[in-house]
């Protein structure tokens, strides 16, 4: 129909953008489907179930503008789901800029970004997943709009601000993606004064970006919290005596991700394909090469080895940037593209292969091979991070349920006190340290330890401390305990009667300190 308007959108879009953005949808939702279908909460998550994320006083302040776009609340269904939708459109655009069209490609793409390590971290903290898709798709559209159009830069600029304004670690996602669409328009014979002028344009896109964005930070928040998460406070505050040592801590940090000491939560399957995929990732480079004979012109191929080799760089770029950084899984989302960069050099090769003239026998097989292997790598890959993914949520289910059963016995323990009345005040003091408390309900499970190293993920010590505890009884519990400030809380664990208690579960543990049923944790 003529003004089925829907249709005639469908047709417009390109085969294989449908195909990534089906692929993706499919994948995240099946992936995911665990924390969607639940309630998963980590120490973040508990405290922000209603309000929005950290924002300016961490540099963050553009996520009070978007965090609106999802529902105040933690939603799993809501807030999961639009960072899975914003994943597949993200997708989509990184076909564009890397040239993949092949339906290998189209598919492998998505299920790569939708079930890599970071995507589980991320969902973790579900009060603001849908703004950190916000971030990657703004990443992915300005990298897309400086490529696609003469004066795409100046929304470019604008973009970065705002991505760095959400989470400052996506600019290593942004240096990362221009980095390789770079690559690939050197591989497909762009030449070197051209590709020169793309990178100085992107030296300056990105200069800017970060000037601008320190300055608005300064200016909305003077205050700036310069020691808070990692220094992020401190960004770009870099002396050049430190340059050579930042670069080296970045190449160090890649490299042990994908070759000889990635975190423990990477199974031997995962450490495999990662080495594997870095293998692959030299050895298309060099059939590509040949292949097109990109040695020839020495300036364009010496440009070319000069990008490859600052792609570990960029990747790890927060590490540069913020220097007194955690080392987090957060962070490292760049790194898929080291996975994505392969499938574009595959689909380099194939094009030339396909145009050739015909080949002998063993010189056909050894091509399909080549391809097989990275299809098989890659998939491989990504279903032993969707293994990993599902055993993290089962895991943190494991452990709120493990502490909503702990935190009854301690208040079953209060209520039980003589002289305790319906409505009387309760309180829970001292700090829970699982390795010293008798009392631990951490068992190790699923290989529990290997997972403290995935970001966000929550085991029972980061559920039960007592920045968290209050708002998880009352929210998984349904009760309501003593609404005291610090000092109100300090001042009772002042007392001389507080210092004279047992220790829970031992008897003595709870008493009435004025007014209030006091449960003494530990020391």
């Amino acid at each position: 129909m003529k003004y089925d308007v829907l249709a005639q959108l469908y047709q417009r879009i390109p085969r294989h953008i449908r195909q990534c953005f089906v692929s993706g949808m499919v994948t995240g939702l099946v992936t995911h489907f665990y924390m969607l279908a639940n309630k998963l909460t980590n120490w973040d998550d508990i405290n922000n179930l209603n309000r929005p994320g950290s924002g300016d006083y961490l540099g963050r302040w553009f996520l009070k503008y978007i965090h609106k776009l999802g529902s105040i609340y933690s939603i799993p269904a809501v807030h999961g789901f639009l960072l899975i939708l914003l994943l597949s459109l993200s997708a989509c655009l990184i076909l564009e800029i890397l040239q993949i069209r092949s339906t290998t490609g189209a598919i492998l793409v998505p299920a790569l970004m939708l079930t890599f390590p970071s995507v589980v971290s991320t969902m973790t903290f579900m009060f603001m997943a849908h703004t950190s898709g916000i971030g990657i798709f703004m990443v992915c559209l300005a990298v897309y709009l400086l490529r696609r159009y003469k004066f795409g830069w100046l929304p470019c600029i604008v973009l970065l601000i705002c991505v760095l304004g959400t989470y400052q670690s996506y600019i290593s996602f942004a240096i990362t993606l221009m980095l390789m669409g770079m690559i690939v328009d050197l591989i497909r014979g762009k030449k070197f004064p051209e590709m020169l002028k793309k990178g100085i344009v992107c030296v300056a896109v990105l200069g800017v970006g970060v000037l601008v964005y320190m300055w608005l930070s300064h200016v909305i928040y003077p205050n700036i919290d310069n020691e808070t998460y990692g220094g992020v406070g401190n960004m770009g505050k870099i002396a050049i005596g430190e340059m050579p040592v930042l670069i080296a801590r970045c190449y160090k940090r890649f490299l042990e991700y994908f070759l000889w000491k990635p975190f423990a939560f990477v199974t031997k399957t995962a450490k495999a394909t990662n080495q594997i995929t870095c293998a692959l990732a030299v050895v298309l480079f060099a059939v590509t090469a040949v292949q097109r004979r990109l040695y020839r012109d020495v300036l364009s191929f010496g440009l070319l080895v000069l990008y490859c080799f600052f792609v570990p760089l960029a990747a790890a770029f927060i590490y540069f940037m913020a220097p007194e950084v955690d080392y987090s899984m957060l962070m490292l989302y760049a790194y898929v593209l080291v996975f994505v960069m392969v499938l574009a050099l595959l689909e380099c090769c194939v094009q030339d292969w396909e145009q050739a003239e015909q080949k002998a026998g063993w010189q056909r097989y050894a091509q399909s091979g080549l391809a097989l292997l990275v299809v098989v790598t890659l998939s491989v890959s990504s279903y032993s991070d969707y293994l990993l993914t599902n055993k993290a949520y089962l895991r943190t289910d494991i452990a709120t349920e493990r502490v909503k059963a702990y935190f009854n016995r301690v208040l079953v323990m209060a209520q039980a006190q003589e002289g305790f009345l319906p409505g009387d005040a309760v309180t829970i003091l001292g700090e829970f340290y699982y390795k010293d408390n008798p009392s631990s309900v951490e068992l190790d499970v699923l290989d529990a330890n290997s997972l403290r190293s995935l970001s966000g993920v929550a085991l029972e010590n980061g559920l039960i401390t007592s920045g968290v505890r209050d708002n998880f009884i009352r929210t998984f519990l349904g009760y309501e305990l003593a609404k005291l400030d610090w000092d109100e809380k300090c001042a009772l664990m002042e007392t001389e009667e507080y210092k004279a208690m047992k220790i829970y579960p031992q008897e003595g543990c709870v008493q009435k300190i004025q007014d209030v049923w006091v449960v003494k944790m530990c020391e």
